[in-house]
């Protein structure tokens, strides 16, 4: 959006860019892409039970335990931009399908430590199995270099 005429640079204001920033215009059109990516996946994995139908990251809970091990519902939640008490109410919905389980933690009386249960095991590889097959479709006509350098 910028021309340069006489060695200055002359920047262009736009409905688009109502600032004449190129580069702000730049971040801003990446932030609406990541937005919009964001809501195509989140339909993506509903659809295929990797998000909750309340919108709660089942798959990335169970991810932080596959990866973690056992963990506090305050630590999940502190790995996330949520609240302990989403986590929580999670951690409960997984409990009761029992894809987790609570169990004492030897460095604290009162706060029960989260980790998978064989079932969970097992449900979290098929999630990610779907997830990994899912991603390959997504991907059609990029390289993995501009996949990486996009993440």
């Amino acid at each position: 959006m910028a021309s340069t005429r006489r060695g200055t640079t002359v920047r262009q204001r736009t409905a688009t860019n109502p600032t004449g920033d190129s580069r702000a215009a730049a971040v801003a059109e990446l932030m609406l892409e990541v937005a919009q990516c964001f809501f195509r996946i989140r339909a993506i994995g509903q659809k295929t039970g990797l998000i909750t139908s309340w919108g709660g990251g089942a798959f990335g809970f169970m991810r932080s335990l596959a990866s973690l091990g056992p963990l506090t519902v305050p630590q999940i939640a502190e790995m996330r931009p949520t609240s302990r008490q989403r986590m929580q109410r999670l951690a409960d919905e997984l409990a009761a399908e029992g894809l987790v389980e609570f169990v004492d933690n030897p460095k604290h009386r009162r706060s029960k430590l989260v980790r998978l249960t064989r079932k969970g095991e097992a449900r979290y590889r098929e999630l990610n199995t779907r997830l990994h097959s899912i991603a390959s479709t997504i991907g059609d006509g990029l390289s993995e270099g501009s996949i990486r350098k996009a993440t």
